[in-house]
């Protein structure tokens, strides 16, 4: 088993690849579009997986499953874009050996909007802090 960690320019990323280096487990790191991608971060190659178009996107992330055939990809989500772009590409590749821990497309895309979000919950009864339009809270 490997773990993927996407967008390693990013210091949530970085951070988490540290994390991940100290308890001994393996990643395969990866960063976008960038023709001056990082050489090596802890000792380890780093992998292009480009996020500005899907199809790129699908392109790099088929070629990293190939790369690590013999082995388990489990995806950490460090960044939306990115994070999106995965959703789409579970929906469209079913892959035995990527594992992952995220809600339906929809769903997550529901938790992106603050106010569809509020709506949601709103409709649903759930607790959620109340909205105030900008007229209301002048008075």
């Amino acid at each position: 088993m490997r773990v993927l960690v996407t967008n390693v320019k990013n210091r949530k990323s970085f951070d988490i690849v540290s994390c991940l280096w100290r308890l001994g487990y393996l990643t395969v790191i990866t960063e976008g579009s960038s023709r001056h991608l990082f050489r090596l971060a802890h000792g380890q190659k780093i992998y292009q997986l480009q996020t500005t178009v899907y199809e790129d996107f699908e392109e790099d992330l088929l070629r990293l499953l190939q790369l690590f055939s013999d082995e388990e990809l489990v995806y950490i989500p460090c960044e939306e874009h990115t994070t999106l772009l995965f959703l789409q590409f579970v929906e469209r590749n079913r892959n035995e050996r990527l594992r992952y821990c995220l809600p339906s497309s929809s769903a997550f895309e529901l938790a992106r909007h603050e106010k569809k979000l509020s709506q949601f919950c709103n409709e649903k009864k759930f607790p959620c802090p109340q909205e105030f339009s900008q007229r209301t809270s002048l008075g």
